[in-house]
């Protein structure tokens, strides 16, 4: 495989990816940040079987692989940070993105029980739930739910800005901002959370 590319669907390239790291550095990676594209939008009806596994391989599986790789550097080195991305969806399901939010929720299940394994490693892993952030994925949500409501795409990013209590949509510099501490020295203590990057959007307590 080429050193630039990871294909989480793909079983042996995590471990090929940690390798060329290894390889180009001259040491395993201690601190990884897991971040996938969400799997296609749709409602139950819309999602056939070969789809919630090729969700699962992206959103879990390939989590899962990619840890499993990073861990025996990261305990050899007695330190390492795990910072997962998940969504916001994970705590509160949004429409339409079915499969998204049920497979992120079992990836928040899984850092928590896997900080408490690895914490005495001198290893943390955390989960950070973004909001409505300005990326390609919000793009690309923003034109489906467009047609769907017959708008445009400016009028459904207003909307979901004026929804949000800061009334804006947050920047990926923002979210990179609140992972690159979880990965910092000063976040030691801090092991086996979900973080919400989101203005304030989330509810529940």
């Amino acid at each position: 495989m080429n050193g630039s590319v990871l294909d989480l669907t793909e079983t042996d390239h995590p471990a090929a990816a940690v390798a060329h790291v290894t390889a180009t550095c001259g040491a395993p990676p201690t601190v990884l940040v897991m971040s996938t594209g969400g799997p296609p939008a749709g409602t139950f009806d819309s999602t056939e079987d070969g789809q919630w596994e090729r969700a699962t391989d992206l959103v879990l599986r390939g989590a899962i692989r990619t840890i499993r790789a990073c861990l025996p550097g990261m305990r050899d080195a007695g330190h390492g940070r795990i910072v997962v991305i998940t969504s916001i969806a994970a705590q509160e399901p949004i429409d339409g993105l079915l499969t998204s939010s049920t497979l992120r929720a079992g990836l928040h299940g899984f850092v928590n029980a896997l900080a408490r394994e690895t914490g005495p490693d001198g290893i943390t892993v955390n989960a950070v739930m973004p909001g409505y952030t300005r990326t390609k994925r919000l793009i690309e949500l923003a034109d489906r739910w467009a047609q769907q409501r017959g708008t445009t795409r400016d009028a459904v990013l207003e909307s979901l800005a004026a929804g949000t209590p800061i009334r804006r949509i947050a920047e990926p510099s923002e979210l990179a901002a609140s992972v690159a501490f979880l990965c910092s020295d000063q976040a030691a203590a801090i092991n086996g959370v979900a973080l919400a990057v989101d203005g304030g959007e989330l509810r529940s307590i």
